[in-house]
């Protein structure tokens, strides 16, 4: 629960436009991060990179790391989308003739 709570503070206070992973008090670029461990306290890590906020009794943002675009395009709706689309949901015994019959 603290880390969602520390993740939810973070984004709502600070202008981070990247996918990150917040974990144990450290905000990390997401394509950078990797699993160490599935049951340590420092489960997460990011080791070529420091992170980009570290979470004490003050928020500190490193925000030379932070990655940010010379301009903001305006927000725009495109409704104008292929309808050709289809869910295929796909799980270990599938069979490839069950695949290739819905082509």
């Amino acid at each position: 629960m603290e880390n969602l709570i520390g993740a939810l503070i973070i984004a709502g206070n600070f202008d981070i436009p990247e996918v990150c992973v917040y974990f144990n008090n450290k905000l990390m670029r997401g394509n950078r991060t990797i699993k160490l461990d599935n049951a340590a306290l420092e489960a997460f890590d990011s080791p070529n990179m420091q992170p980009l906020a570290k979470m004490n009794i003050k928020i500190q943002v490193n925000y030379d790391s932070i990655f940010r675009t010379p301009y903001i395009n305006p927000f725009t709706v495109h409704d104008n989308l292929c309808r050709d689309v289809g869910l295929l949901r796909i799980f270990p015994s599938m069979s490839i003739d069950s695949v290739s019959s819905l082509t």
